[in-house]
């Protein structure tokens, strides 16, 4: 469907343009992907049962893996505490058995 030129005030439509949705909620990038629309990023395990279903297509380059960091500041030097040794070891076993790490097979980095 073509613009009204006259309504937007245009002798001419511009050349190179680029279209973008920007919505605000999951439930919204999935429904215009599954409508089409173009690509998106969202949870895989919110969307995992239309992943498996083949309603929606994983896509990644397999040499490069996406990272999502997730960082602990601490003073130069200092010992970490019992406490958060602890909470350490608990974050990096629940992120090794994760289920959509496993399904879409992505590396844990404890480092």
């Amino acid at each position: 469907m073509r613009p009204d030129l006259n309504r937007l005030h245009l002798t001419r439509l511009p050349s190179g343009l680029d279209i973008v949705l920007a919505v605000s909620s999951h439930q919204a990038v999935v429904s215009a992907v599954k409508h089409h629309l173009g690509l998106g990023i969202v949870v895989s395990h919110l969307v995992w049962e239309d992943i498996a279903a083949g309603r929606l297509v994983v896509m990644r380059a397999q040499a490069v893996q996406a990272k999502n960091p997730i960082s602990i500041e601490r003073l130069a030097g200092k010992v970490p505490s019992l406490r958060e040794r602890i909470f350490l070891d608990h974050l990096l076993r629940q992120a090794a058995s994760s289920k959509p790490l496993r399904r879409l097979n992505l590396v844990v980095d404890g480092r």
